[in-house]
């Protein structure tokens, strides 16, 4: 082989180690998984107090502060609408978004919807000290409000009330809706769950399987369970509709204070604590998400998956801390 022959033979086998390094590189992307992403008032925001995530039909993302009104994130950018721009209240503890496309903001006193742009007020059906700490808009296109007096039910006719005061069981914490169309209500005397079939409310509590009846949230998973999240409790009480089954999430930091939950894209359970930072359960292990593994606080008060599958978290303090899943 000549000297001219050689050389093309070592050109070929040095391009083929490249492309071969190429391609290599481009089956995970490191730069574009496990990675963290920050938002606070540095950088768009108009309050580090995160308290609510919805996004809506179009993508965009709203976001409830404690102090800041709502954050709107489109496209990569950020505004805000303020008591100043017709909001009730700048303190906003809950969004959803209604069957025809409207955005409810609940806030310290009564609501807002945000429709074609305009932005419209419901205040008069809540007493002065009332204010709606949960949204949510079911299967039938209702829209369930919790307040820190009860229930309060909009089915686009009128406006129906269930109080629970004389059972303890107020306030509502966080609404949602199980396969079979019930409707669930965390409060801090168990959960409540709400059925079309007898149109009446009933109650589970410790007696009836729970771990604590302090229930702050309630989340149906994509296998069928109904998991409720627990303040002030060891565990987390997981329910089959049969059995009742408890989860110690302690990670050596404190009993977790279970804020939210949330199920990602590969059906690893997040639960979200006052205390202890986050949690991951894959089925098997709870894994703590703490301050070095790129969390900024231990006190995260909300969560949400987005369409594309990256885990947002609302800080009580710190902003919002965006989690891209490996």
């Amino acid at each position: 082989m000549n000297k001219l022959n050689v050389f093309r033979t070592l050109l070929l086998l040095l391009f083929s180690l490249l492309v071969s390094c190429e391609e290599e590189s481009d089956v995970i992307d490191p730069k574009q998984v496990g990675l963290w992403k920050y938002w606070d008032t540095s950088n768009g925001l108009t309050s580090n107090e995160i308290r609510a995530f919805k996004q809506d039909h179009n993508g965009i993302i709203w976001v409830g502060t404690y102090g800041g009104g709502v954050c709107r994130y489109d496209n990569g950018n950020w505004s805000s609408i303020r008591k100043i721009n017709g909001l009730l209240n700048d303190t906003v503890f809950s969004i959803e978004e209604d069957l025809f496309g409207d955005i409810w903001i609940g806030t310290g006193y009564g609501i807002n919807i945000i429709s074609d742009g305009r932005i419209f007020k419901i205040d008069t059906i809540f007493y002065p000290d009332e204010f709606t700490l949960s949204l949510f808009s079911d299967s039938r296109g209702r829209m369930w409000i919790g307040t820190n007096w009860g229930i309060i039910l909009y089915d686009y006719s009128k406006f129906y009330y269930a109080y629970f005061i004389d059972d303890g069981l107020y306030p509502i914490y966080s609404i949602t809706e199980d396969n079979s169309g019930q409707i669930w209500f965390s409060t801090p005397g168990g959960a409540v769950g709400y059925s079309d079939k007898d149109e009446s409310f009933h109650f589970i509590q410790m007696d009836d399987g729970l771990y604590s009846n302090n229930v702050h949230c309630i989340m149906q998973d994509s296998w069928g369970m109904l998991w409720f999240g627990h303040v002030e409790a060891e565990r987390i009480t997981r329910w089959n509709g049969n059995n009742f089954e408890f989860i110690n999430l302690f990670n050596g930091y404190a009993y977790p204070n279970v804020f939210s939950m949330v199920e990602d894209h590969n059906r690893n359970i997040w639960f979200t604590t006052k205390n202890s930072g986050i949690i991951c359960y894959d089925g098997v292990v709870p894994r703590t998400i703490g301050i070095k593994d790129g969390l900024k606080d231990y006190d995260i008060r909300c969560s949400m998956v987005d369409n594309e599958g990256s885990l947002w978290f609302g800080s009580d303090s710190l902003g919002i801390q965006i989690y891209i899943p490996e």
